[in-house]
């Protein structure tokens, strides 16, 4: 790279700049580091709490549709999958049952229906349930937030988060993944440098601020520079260079992207930043902002329910609330590996409300065949399985079909999902289709298919007791 000659006013003007960043950030850092300190030093003070009991399993109504979800008990794993059309009574029958008799476990609910935090939010709170709020469509109403760049632990995950960010905006091609791959390794070269400059306390603001300044020329000749408060200010291209020797991957990162000519730099720059701002958006970026920060371990060490809310009309916040998932489960088994049982300390359940829209949960056909053994369980509505399979591939589809040892059909209107639904159940596939509202057929692992009416919630004694004065009210 050609470098010119940097003249003592320059010299002068940076180091002036520096003195007055350093003066306008010193305090904010301060404040934000205590803030964060004091919240987890708070959160680490809680032992793990759990009753040593095991609440049931609600799949339909009935004594046949009720089951532990203790693993020693009914040995198979507590994964369903929830089968039905729009209107089908997924949400009601299926998640809304669960919340409703959820008193020992740990959850994580991504859902886009805010009523349900409003109905089951005190209830479980007053059961003794921590219960967390993390609103990805009004981040002002949350009161925890989620930065992905304080859950980088190795370089897997660095170059993990990186792709997901890219091939989750809905920007990839599928025919030729080049310029993806490029751009999410551009990316990586940002990640790894913000953790160069700033270490652990590296924030996805200070990525992003970064890629902001892709375009900035060079402002020193120097291509070594000792004074990182003097690097913190300088432009990328000054910082890739610098900061080479300190980590060579991540100075290829940038050189590979550099050294192409301006057509293609630009070509991968633009998938690049079309990426980040189509999931890392404004509202994101308060959530990834907020002083207390997501400790997933914290779900399994005390009896917690976290609530992800996103929107049904905009697809945009489901990669990040997918990304969100796919790191929990991943430090939730890194955590039980490191424990004596191989376990976590309370069984944790996450239900997926429209599992197969907004993009894949990355590496989710990897995790969900190990979650039976480390105490985890996933909760799946889907609209059919085309559906499923389209959005995670016909391997993948299988693979999550095959690791989930509970299956709901509810109806609807896409044949190959009756197909299969009339083999698994011996049924010819016109009586499938025609199944009536409210019932539904139940596949258990190592019992024959059954048909059953619907759980049905509204002759709940609790629910009627609980929800149902809170449903009055809020349809006045």
């Amino acid at each position: 790279m050609t470098r010119g000659t940097r003249s003592n006013s320059k010299r002068s003007k940076i180091a002036g700049l520096l003195r007055v960043l350093e003066e306008r950030k010193s305090s904010l850092i301060k404040e934000r580091a205590s803030t964060v300190a004091e919240a987890r030093s708070s959160k680490s003070r809680k032992e793990p709490v759990w009753e040593k009991e095991y609440d049931s399993l609600i799949l339909g109504d009935g004594p046949k549709g009720t089951y532990s979800m203790d693993p020693h008990v009914s040995q198979v794993n507590n994964n369903v999958l929830v089968i039905a059309g729009t209107g089908g009574g997924k949400t009601k029958s299926v998640v809304e049952a669960n919340l409703l008799h959820a008193f020992h476990q740990s959850m994580a609910v991504l859902l886009t229906k805010r009523r349900l935090l409003d109905q089951y939010g005190p209830l479980l709170k007053s059961r003794g349930y921590d219960v967390r709020v993390l609103d990805l469509v009004h981040p002002e109403r949350s009161d925890v937030g989620y930065d992905p760049m304080l859950h980088l632990s190795e370089d897997t995950d660095i170059i993990g988060l990186a792709k997901a960010l890219v091939f989750a905006s809905g920007c990839t091609s599928t025919k030729d993944p080049y310029w993806e791959n490029s751009a999410a390794d551009l990316f990586t070269g940002f990640l790894r440098l913000a953790k160069v400059l700033h270490g652990d306390k590296a924030r996805m603001a200070d990525v992003l601020e970064r890629v902001q300044k892709i375009d900035h020329p060079a402002m020193i000749e120097e291509d070594d520079c000792e004074d990182m408060d003097l690097l913190r200010i300088l432009s990328p291209v000054d910082q890739f260079y610098a900061l080479r020797d300190k980590d060579p991957q991540m100075f290829m990162s940038w050189y590979q992207y550099y050294k192409n000519g301006e057509n293609a730099r630009a070509c991968i720059r633009s998938i690049m930043v079309s990426a980040v701002n189509g999931v890392l958006t404004r509202g994101i970026q308060k959530i990834m902002a907020m002083p207390e920060q997501l400790e997933f371990t914290d779900l399994v060490n005390r009896k917690t329910v976290l609530f992800i809310l996103t929107s049904p009309v905009n697809p945009a916040l489901h990669p990040f609330a997918n990304l969100m998932l796919g790191t929990l489960f991943k430090e939730l088994f890194e955590y039980a590996e490191s424990l004596p049982g191989g376990r976590v300390p309370i069984p944790l359940t996450a239900i997926c409300d429209d599992f197969a829209t907004g993009g894949q949960i990355p590496n989710f056909q990897q995790h969900i065949s190990i979650f039976r053994e480390k105490g985890i369980a996933a909760m799946m509505l889907v609209q059919s399985l085309a559906q499923l399979e389209s959005m995670y591939g016909p391997a993948a589809s299988v693979t999550i079909q095959d690791n989930t040892d509970n299956i709901i059909y509810m109806g609807g209107n896409n044949l190959d999902t009756a197909e299969q639904i009339a083999r698994r159940i011996n049924k010819p596939m016109d009586e499938v289709l025609a199944l009536p509202r409210g019932q539904i057929y139940l596949f258990r692992s190592g019992q024959k298919g059954l048909q059953l009416q619907r759980y049905q919630i509204f002759n709940d004694p609790l629910y009627k007791q609980k929800i149902a004065p809170l449903e009055a009210v809020n349809t006045r």
